[in-house]
């Protein structure tokens, strides 16, 4: 774990030096590496972004988790609205609001997300990290990692110890 935590802090840091067009992280859980609110809350807490629940949300009857009327254009409008409220978040449970969406909305919602700009709304060139960690993105085809989107850290990289 010490490892993922030294590469996530490693990755937002670089979206902040290098002001990443992208500035998305989508991280590819595995049943080896399974990641919990406790672990979650520290790398926001160690990045010094926001850590957000979609499980609260739902709970709380936030007006974007309303039964029937999420879908994968919601979904990222919330990410980036939460994010652009707390100066960059890392979302838990995320897998609870895109598990609903067909899977093909599922495979446009990633290729969109990694697409993703978000940035201060005071300050146009100051980029907010969005950390998304899903189990769902290794049932999908995604975009081969290069440096024209965000991030994609596979934790089985990690677990295998190989760079991510």
């Amino acid at each position: 774990m010490e490892q993922l935590l030294f590469c996530l802090k490693e990755h937002v840091m670089a979206i902040h030096q290098q002001s990443r067009r992208y500035p998305t992280i989508l991280i590819i859980e595995r049943e080896v590496l399974p990641l919990n609110d406790i672990f979650l809350k520290e790398v926001a807490s160690v990045c010094g972004l926001f850590y957000v629940d979609v499980n609260v949300a739902f709970e709380s009857g936030d007006r974007f988790f309303r039964p029937g009327i999420l879908s994968r254009g919601i979904f990222l409008r919330w990410l980036k609205q939460e994010a652009q409220s707390g100066g960059g978040i890392v979302v838990g449970h995320a897998d609870l609001a895109l598990d609903p969406i067909p899977e093909s909305d599922r495979r446009a919602f990633f290729k969109e997300f990694l697409y993703t700009e978000c940035n201060a709304s005071d300050d146009s060139t100051r980029r907010l990290p969005i950390l998304l960690p899903t189990r769902l993105a290794d049932r999908v085809m995604l975009p081969s990692k290069d440096e024209g989107q965000g991030y994609i850290i596979d934790l089985s990289d990690i677990v295998e110890g190989r760079n991510p």
